[in-house]
């Protein structure tokens, strides 16, 4: 969000080629602009928290029940997924993978959202149609941060590799050296549940003891 919004790739390829690029007035700030969140599981919430220091108005779209004490500690307000898009400023996804899903963003979904909007996926790359969105980005329409793509890895002549006005990164938003240890660390501590007999826990399969 903060290298779409503020150029930071253009301005370091410029460097790193010789320029020196003159990006006065081309970025713009992240306070006081609207965030849509679509998806507001575990890393959709922390993204709201992240989005509240930063000073930005948020709304929210789940199928989940409002979340009603969250939209009085962070400001979050709910929307229906078209509002969200033509109102919003920034749109970041995350939502799991499903039939229902998938290309949830399409070509339509890109036509709501404003001018010089900036679209985030570090969900599941075919939840957004990465072909249109392609098209949106080449022609200045909107500007993107992609994690995520359709296939991984994208092969060569994926539309997103060669598009201008985005930013890509392997699939490694969450990733870190310290998130790489406190999951070994989870699937350790879910090892000795299962030994001593007792259930394991952060489970996705219904599966929760022997």
């Amino acid at each position: 969000m903060l290298a779409c919004a503020r150029r930071l790739i253009d301005g370091h390829e410029g460097i790193r080629a010789g320029g020196w690029p003159q990006l006065t007035g081309q970025s713009t700030e992240l306070l006081g602009k609207t965030l849509g969140i679509i998806g507001v599981g575990h890393i959709g919430l922390e993204v709201a928290k992240r989005a509240h220091a930063f000073g930005m108005q948020m709304l929210y779209y789940d199928v989940v029940a409002p979340l009603e004490e969250l939209e009085l500690d962070l400001r979050l307000k709910r929307a229906e997924l078209r509002d969200l898009l033509e109102q919003s400023d920034v749109v970041t996804v995350h939502v799991p993978l499903f039939e229902s899903t998938r290309g949830l963003i399409g070509a339509d979904e890109l036509k709501l959202l404003k001018r010089g909007a900036i679209l985030v996926n570090t969900s599941r790359g075919p939840v957004v149609d990465n072909a249109a969105l392609a098209e949106a980005a080449n022609e200045g329409r909107i500007v993107a941060g992609i994690d995520v793509f359709d296939p991984e890895p994208p092969p060569e002549d994926h539309p997103l590799r060669s598009a201008s006005n985005v930013v890509l990164s392997p699939h490694v938003a969450g990733t870190t050296r310290e998130s790489v240890i406190r999951m070994m660390g989870a699937a350790f501590e879910n090892l000795k549940r299962f030994a001593r007999g007792d259930a394991v826990v952060d489970i996705v399969n219904g599966v929760t003891g022997p």
